[in-house]
């Protein structure tokens, strides 16, 4: 069975399941045409719905039988792939690394309450901590996340270091903690 391709510029893409798409390289398409691409939808414990691709090819067609990501099957890598831009439909081979546990965690996007990542809130400023180090304390947030992207980037590489702060849900967290609608 084939399933529908389509090719636009540089990239490929193909639906899957749950109104996920999967994004390729135009090269390696071809050869997921008889996979079977399945969206999964997981809940985080910080509310956050996370989405993933996962890939099928049943033993009939030459396969495993097992699901297994679908960033996994392209890199055909035994450990951890890892989304440079962490948007796991973006499958392209430039946005896809093979990465340890520490590296993948250190890519992973913030879910603290102050909206940066490492930092919490703590008695009229903000509280930094990078790999279960405390760096400090600090009176805004701009310099608590500057100090925390410095720490990370010692520790694990400027490749492997997500520092984005997420000021929406930070203005979100301060209005509920003060009951305001949104």
């Amino acid at each position: 069975m084939t399933h529908s391709i389509c090719v636009c510029g540089d990239h490929a893409w193909r639906p899957a399941s749950l109104g996920l798409v999967a994004i390729m390289d135009v090269a390696v398409a071809p050869s997921f045409d008889a996979w079977r691409l399945f969206g999964h939808h997981k809940k985080k414990s910080s509310g956050r719905i996370y989405s993933r691709i996962i890939a099928y090819l049943g033993k009939r067609k030459g396969g495993t039988g097992k699901n297994i990501s679908l960033g996994r099957a392209i890199l055909n890598a035994d450990g951890i792939v890892d989304h440079i831009d962490n948007d796991p439909t973006n499958n392209k081979l430039s946005n896809l690394r093979p990465v340890t546990i520490a590296q993948n965690n250190a890519n992973r996007r913030g879910t603290s309450l102050s909206g940066a990542k490492g930092v919490t809130f703590a008695r009229g400023g903000y509280q930094v901590a990078c790999a279960h180090k405390y760096v400090g304390r600090f009176k805004t947030l701009d310099e608590a996340a500057a100090a925390y992207q410095r720490r990370a980037k010692e520790v694990w590489g400027s490749d492997f270091v997500n520092t984005k702060l997420n000021r929406t849900f930070s203005l979100m967290t301060k209005a509920s903690e003060q009951g305001e609608d949104q």
